[in-house]
């Protein structure tokens, strides 16, 4: 797990995956979290 001379090994594609769908993931619930938001200001403005 030591080789980091080899710069085209599968396991570097494999151990940076889960981190870029981790990364993707926690942009997109910020995401959603930041529209739910705004959404409910929105409509507590409104009522």
């Amino acid at each position: 797990m030591e080789a980091t001379t080899t710069p085209v090994s599968p396991d570097a594609g494999t151990d940076l995956t889960p981190v870029w769908i981790g990364l993707a993931a926690a942009v997109a619930l910020l995401g959603l979290a930041i529209v739910i938001f705004g959404i409910v200001r929105a409509t507590r403005r409104k009522a």
